[in-house]
């Protein structure tokens, strides 16, 4: 079912500007039920709801991200060439997905924690097939599996250590 959705703080705040937006993704969202389904599109009912901005994070220095996202590279390496020892190793030190996740964590932003470990697990994922030692339909399978876990997770919390868990899941799976 097509239903029009918007969900963007890049549009303007004011009343006028945000309802001539509505009425065009509505209208967008017409056509495109009229052309798929060969039937005249419902009516759809407005709903305005306020939410407000996430407030803005500080982030860390050059120095430390580049530290951060060097050791989640440690892990991506270790992924690639099956090097379980690496793998747990690396999995252990501070990374950026687990920096980012944990500020998503501390404003309570599932939808961020989310986004920031299929990020990651995709990455994962991509180095397993890309060593040549794995089948790409079992990679694929063991990524279907846990990346639909995480979108239909119900918490994340502790991110860390869902991070931990999740990835060493899939090393695990794909090891075999």
């Amino acid at each position: 079912m097509v239903v029009p959705h918007l969900n963007t703080t890049n549009i303007p705040l004011d009343f006028h500007g945000l309802l001539d937006f509505g009425i065009k993704i509505s209208e967008s969202c017409s056509l495109l039920y009229q052309l798929l389904y060969k039937l005249p599109a419902p009516k759809w009912k407005y709903e305005f709801q306020t939410n407000n901005s996430p407030t803005r994070m500080e982030f860390l220095g050059k120095a430390k991200i580049e530290k951060l996202y060097s050791n989640e590279q440690k892990i991506f390496s270790a992924m690639s060439h099956l090097d379980e020892a690496e793998f747990t190793r690396a999995l252990h030190l501070p990374t950026y997905t687990g920096y980012i996740g944990s500020a998503f964590e501390e404003k309570d932003y599932e939808r961020g924690m989310q986004d920031s470990l299929i990020h990651f697990m995709s990455i994962l994922f991509y180095e397993g097939m890309k060593s040549n030692k794995l089948a790409v339909d079992l990679v694929l399978k063991v990524q279907n599996d846990l990346l639909g876990r995480i979108e239909f997770r119900t918490s994340l919390k502790p991110f860390i250590q869902t991070m931990q868990e999740l990835a060493t899941e899939c090393f695990i799976a794909l090891k075999k």
